[in-house]
């Protein structure tokens, strides 16, 4: 049985572009709120519809947590950061917000589509418009959550 190496290089291509575009002193602000975001969402998600739903599967994972790839759970992690980096940084109001999530949103659901396509991820009673919705509602929450006034006083303590 082959060895599915994918996630393992969509972290490491989201960890680059990550050290190419976000500074320093941000990216350590922001890595316990990606792992909340990112990593540890992505796993509660993916641990109600691998094992308990059944909605989809990984068929190969180079190190497996009850089924779900590790790698992929940590290029969430670095996506979270990327997403919340520029989210901040985001001119006028909700218009451009709700545009940048939708972009990020099909950017995920893009990345889907091909791990479809390469057999990372099969579908089982899923497909790529829940993938976009779950995204963007996930995304929403996120920004919703880490931006809102206490909570960003409460990670800088940390």
């Amino acid at each position: 049985m082959p060895i599915n190496l994918g996630w393992l290089g969509l972290f490491i291509a989201l960890g680059a572009v990550i050290f190419l575009v976000v500074p320093r002193d941000r990216i350590i602000a922001l890595l316990l709120p990606s792992f909340l975001g990112g990593a540890i969402i992505a796993l509660i998600v993916n641990l109600i519809g691998v094992p308990v739903l059944g909605l989809w599967r990984f068929p190969v994972a180079l190190v497996p947590i009850l089924g779900i790839p590790l790698f992929l759970l940590l290029a969430y992690m670095a996506e979270m950061l990327l997403f919340l980096h520029y989210w901040e940084h985001l001119p006028g109001g909700s218009t451009e917000k709700g545009l940048y999530l939708a972009v990020f949103s099909i950017a995920n659901t893009i990345m889907a589509f091909f791990a479809l396509s390469f057999g990372y991820v099969v579908f089982v009673r899923w497909n790529l418009l829940y993938f976009f919705l779950l995204a963007f509602a996930l995304h929403g929450l996120v920004a919703l959550l880490y931006f809102a006034p206490g909570v960003r006083a409460a990670f800088r303590k940390i």
